[in-house]
């Protein structure tokens, strides 16, 4: 025998689905406080729990294209305390891509707001690169040696990838500011950085382990002579 769904479940789930797609409209128009209504009613409709964690960032999202630091990131603590919560990654993420959204778009403010909460959400994927980007800013607006700060410190605890941006933007930094000799030095550690990234993408684990086999085999040829 089938079940029939209560029509007010229907409705529910009809209106959650209408409501998150108007705002993701609303979103992509720049009509952000109309993306805020239709991600905050999407949010309290519970008839899929799953979704509702993905309704909290994009209401979180929205109110940081606002610069509602405080709106925004208690929507995320939201997202966050669901059950099942949204994983931190997807947080992070979706954090990341509204400040590169705002930056792109020449909401200075907003994109400030973003990269200094992706920084406070701390995932490890996402941590240097929100220094980095926090330094650019700052060097955009003539806080030249703010920026430099920031890239320094990415130059002392990130990892290549993000090492190679830093090493970049301090090669500029240096270059701005005369001195060829250190300008040089950081340009030769983003082209270093750079290929340890591109070897660490294409080489297997298996190819990583006949690289480091030749690598000893090298060295006790060397140790023999």
């Amino acid at each position: 025998m089938l079940r029939k769904e209560p029509t007010a479940d229907l409705s529910a789930v009809f209106s959650q689905l209408l409501d998150a797609q108007l705002g993701q409209e609303a979103y992509e128009r720049g009509d952000f406080a109309d993306a805020v209504a239709c991600f905050a009613r999407a949010a309290t409709t519970r008839r899929h729990p799953k979704e509702v964690p993905l309704m909290y960032l994009l209401l979180a999202r929205s109110h940081l294209r606002l610069r509602d630091r405080v709106r925004a990131r208690a929507a995320l603590d939201r997202a966050a305390r669901c059950e099942p919560a949204l994983d931190p990654w997807y947080l992070s993420a979706g954090v990341f891509h509204a400040a590169l959204d705002a930056g792109k778009e020449g909401d200075t403010a907003a994109s400030w707001l973003g990269y200094t909460m992706l920084r406070e959400l701390d995932h490890p994927d996402f941590r240097y690169t929100a220094v980095n980007n926090l330094g650019a800013l700052h060097y955009r607006h003539g806080r030249k040696t703010e920026a430099r700060e920031h890239w320094e410190q990415v130059m002392a605890e990130g990892d290549a990838n993000d090492q190679a941006i830093a090493a970049h933007n301090l090669g500029c930094y240096w270059a701005d500011h005369g001195d060829r000799l250190q300008a040089a030095r950081y340009e030769g550690i983003a082209a270093q950085r750079r290929r340890a990234v591109a070897v660490r993408r294409v080489l297997s684990p298996k190819q990583w382990l006949r690289r480091g086999r030749s690598c000893l085999r090298r060295w006790r040829r060397r140790l023999r002579r």
